[in-house]
């Protein structure tokens, strides 16, 4: 046990997932032959292509393919590069470098929260200064906050100097517990710590005279209802008060962590707007499920009148289809739609390409749509003749895409329009708001076990026959040879989600709302007091 037990709990660990490998491989042949056969290539592929094109070659030789010089490079939000894209455009500073020119990186570690896209805030945070000499390299930090006021600055030097340590704790004892050396742990021991210690702010004089305004409330279950639901129903009062206050919708954001957190508070303040008709104030929103195509009345018509011409001879179809026109007209116009003839009518836009189809049935209905709806009908419109452009212009593949991906798709936001903006913290990354509300603001530190994969290359006989293995994320990877990449992943994630809080917090100008779940004390220990 004392000699194999690693070896034990690795080999388990594997054989877990271990049939990923067979499907995976399936699919990156499918792809590939796809791709092959229609003569495309992944955008996700550029980078990898532009690696192997320049892997051991010079700097000159990517000029020279380039055709132009170029003296100073400036890489802006640095922190959300990945590995490979700086391999590829290294070489490009060095060369700069070693003409004596000067190049500037922008970014900041705590703002790093793309690392589903593979950006890797290590870069800026260790590698820079691994790739070049000291010599080169000169860091500058920007000590004043220029957006917010004096109270939301201080509260976020405040947690944002406590918060890192505590967390970097908590990871600490779950480490000490690994089979991993006293070498690695203490490789992995102060990242955390060490990504925010320059994260206290100064407030430049002019805002000294701006205090702000921060307000955090800690809610508690009951056994009527979950914190959630009053952090809901508080939502119509604070943003009537913000009003009260002389501010308009649209300087205000409510910030979610997912879009499902998105819908709740998007139904929660129509449903108060629908339910108090004579209530002054406004409680208008967007959103990009409000935005969303098929939340348009026009749109669920088009597609529904486009699965019953696929299959004209299916009753339910139709019935669907007529429903989707009544809501269209808001009556129940029901005599209009089974008229034969209007049935026929559109019965013979079935022989038409899928463009003139959809502009058929736009004709058709154009008197029965609100000023409101054009836009998501043109919008419609315009992600049809997309599609006929690219892929195939045949019905079924249009709605198989549609089940697929096309009914998330959104039209852009109204310029100037004074409404409330509902935004993810991804999407709010690099915007600024007098006042920002974050009603649900919980979300757990680490993956849900049993639902991340991490792919390891092991180096040890006889896992290393293979360059990678799939093994299921989780704590019993501590024990395994895999404990490495788990602990990586572990204060990645613990990462991502701080840097998440600090995006959210750090967005508003003057008012910082927050709303979260009362902390469940610890029971007190019966032990006398030493």
């Amino acid at each position: 046990y004392d000699d194999h037990a690693t070896n034990y709990f690795t080999a388990k660990e594997l054989t877990r997932y271990y049939f990923t490998l067979g499907i995976l491989t399936d699919i990156s042949r499918q792809i590939s032959s796809y791709r092959a056969k229609n003569n495309i290539m992944l955008i996700a592929d550029t980078n990898e292509l532009l690696n192997r094109v320049i892997q051991d070659s010079d700097a000159s030789f990517i000029y020279a393919k380039i055709g132009t010089q170029i003296d100073h490079y400036m890489i802006d939000e640095f922190q959300d590069t990945s590995q490979m894209q700086w391999k590829n455009f290294r070489p490009l500073v060095e060369e700069s470098l070693a003409q004596g020119q000067e190049n500037l990186i922008v970014g900041d570690v705590k703002q790093s929260i793309y690392r589903f896209r593979n950006s890797d805030w290590t870069l800026l945070d260790q590698q820079v200064h691994r790739d070049f000499s000291p010599a080169l390299v000169r860091k500058e930090t920007l000590q004043a906050n220029w957006r917010s006021c004096h109270h939301i600055v201080a509260f976020n030097n405040a947690l944002f100097t406590i918060a890192p340590a505590l967390l970097q704790q908590i990871y600490n004892e779950t480490l000490q517990a690994s089979s991993l050396s006293q070498k690695e742990q203490a490789a992995y021991s102060q990242l955390l710590v060490k990504a925010y210690d320059q994260c206290v702010q100064q407030i430049p004089p002019r805002f000294q005279q701006r205090a702000g305004h921060v307000c955090v409330d800690f809610l508690t279950d009951s056994k009527e209802e979950p914190w959630e639901t009053e952090a809901l129903n508080r939502l119509p009062e604070t943003v009537r008060r913000l009003q009260q206050n002389g501010y308009a919708l649209k300087e205000i954001a409510i910030l979610v962590r997912t879009k499902a957190h998105g819908k709740l508070v998007a139904n929660a303040l129509l449903q108060y707007k629908a339910t108090h008709p004579d209530d002054p104030y406004r409680y208008d929103i967007i959103s990009d499920e409000a935005l969303s195509l098929d939340s348009s009345p026009t749109v669920r018509f088009f597609i529904a009148a486009l699965r019953f011409l696929r299959a004209p001879r299916d009753n339910s179809l139709q019935k669907r289809m007529q429903y989707a026109y009544r809501l269209l007209n808001g009556s129940l116009r029901e005599a209009a739609v089974a008229d034969e003839h209007w049935l026929n009518q559109l019965r013979s836009y079935a022989r038409y390409a899928l463009y003139e189809l959809a502009e058929a049935l736009f004709r058709l209905v154009a008197d029965e749509i609100s000023d409101s709806e054009f836009v998501f009908a043109q919008a419609f419109l315009d992600k049809v003749a997309e599609f006929a452009q690219k892929e195939h212009a045949d019905l079924n593949d249009f709605l198989d895409w549609w089940d697929k991906n096309g009914f998330k798709q959104t039209i852009a936001t109204p310029d100037g329009q004074n409404a409330i903006r509902i935004l993810t913290i991804h999407k709010s990354k690099g915007l600024g708001f007098k006042a920002v509300i974050l009603p649900l603001c919980f979300w757990p530190l680490d993956h849900k076990p049993n639902q991340e994969i991490l792919w390891c290359h092991l180096p040890n006989s006889p896992f290393n026959r293979l360059n990678l293995l799939p093994v299921c994320y989780g704590e019993r990877l501590g024990m395994t040879h895999t404990a490495a990449a788990y602990f990586e992943e572990r204060l990645n994630a613990y990462m991502d989600n701080l840097n998440n809080l600090y995006v959210a917090l750090t967005r508003a100008k003057e008012e910082l709302i927050i709303c979260a779940p009362r902390p469940k004390m610890q029971p007190k220990s019966h032990e006398p007091e030493k």
